[in-house]
């Protein structure tokens, strides 16, 4: 701020002399360069007996360079020598005229950037002394119970088995979390994008086809022996869909007499084998939608490791 704006340079500064006796639309002006010392030298002189009211002001600001006096309202020089300048608070309008609007225009927007960058200093100023405190002073209470609590964590932990004891321990451990969570999902989806070997099937699908082969002629047997009347065709057809209403419905009947024991337990039996294949089907369909979803899954293995590392690049970060 102590630095002189960039647009001084269009402004010169003589020597003003100013009169309190006289009116205060008119203003006495020493101008001449310095060179000029004689005549300023003369004018001083004739102006011995109102030295004590005249006034000099040397930091006063003549016209600038892109303005000049209008020729009808030029300074005049009096009896003293001593121009005479319209003051610019007189009432007579015109006095000065633009003569270079460029530089005046120069002048400005040197003018507006110098007001920004003061402004800018200004923010930055204000903002650096309103800037709140850090987190761990924020936060406070939570590193005054953290930190004990695992001084003593790790006080314990190493009490028994020393310092070694817990390395191997977090070395163990990382190790468990790499291979669980970043090592097996990078190989998964390596297999699934890049190779055409396929995921291991937890459901054996030929067992499961044996099964549902066993169920259809158990149930077929079962028809033939309980049912001799009914129509072959209407056999085979409840046969190959694994119709299940008619043994549940005899099973209910026969339940009610001890002595067809032996036609509840076979009917049973032929339940068990349905249950089976409908184990063995559940089983294909979650191998389907896990094999639809692999990537997935496996992506969303490694999102605890991922959550692990950006927490530990946001400590050392803050620290």
């Amino acid at each position: 701020s102590n630095q002189p704006l960039p647009f001084v340079e269009n402004w010169t500064a003589p020597m003003h002399v100013s009169s309190t006796n006289m009116p205060p639309s008119v203003k006495r002006t020493v101008s001449g360069p310095t060179g000029s010392s004689s005549t300023l030298e003369m004018s001083t002189n004739s102006l011995e007996d109102i030295d004590d009211e005249i006034d000099h002001d040397d930091n006063a600001l003549g016209l600038p360079l892109w303005a000049t006096e209008d020729a009808g309202t030029s300074s005049q020089e009096d009896d003293d020598g001593i121009l005479i300048t319209p003051s610019p608070t007189a009432t007579n309008s015109g006095t000065i005229i633009i003569s270079n609007l460029r530089l005046m225009a120069a002048e400005v927007e040197q003018l507006l950037d110098c007001m920004e960058v003061y402004m800018q200093d200004q923010r930055n100023r204000r903002s650096s002394k309103l800037k709140p405190p850090s987190r761990m002073k924020r936060q406070w209470y939570i590193y005054a119970v953290g930190f004990p609590a695992g001084f003593y964590l790790v006080y314990k932990l190493t009490k028994k088995h020393g310092s070694s004891y817990l390395a191997k321990m977090a070395f163990e451990k990382a190790k468990s979390l790499f291979a669980e969570h970043v090592e097996e999902p990078m190989k998964s989806i390596h297999r699934e994008l890049f190779t055409r070997k396929e995921r291991e099937i937890a459901a054996d699908k030929k067992a499961r086809m044996e099964a549902i082969s066993s169920l259809k002629k158990m149930i077929k047997s079962w028809l033939d022996e309980t049912f001799p009347d009914m129509p072959n065709e209407e056999k085979v057809n409840r046969a190959n869909s694994m119709d299940m209403s008619l043994i549940e419905q005899t099973k209910e009947d026969n339940m009610k007499h001890i002595y067809n024991l032996n036609n509840v337990v076979r009917m049973s039996l032929i339940e068990m084998q349905f249950i089976k294949k409908e184990m063995m089907n559940a089983l294909i369909s979650m191998d389907e939608l896990m094999a639809a979803n692999e990537i997935n899954m496996q992506v969303a293995a490694m999102t605890p490791a991922v959550v692990i590392l950006y927490a530990v690049r946001y400590v050392f970060r803050k620290i």
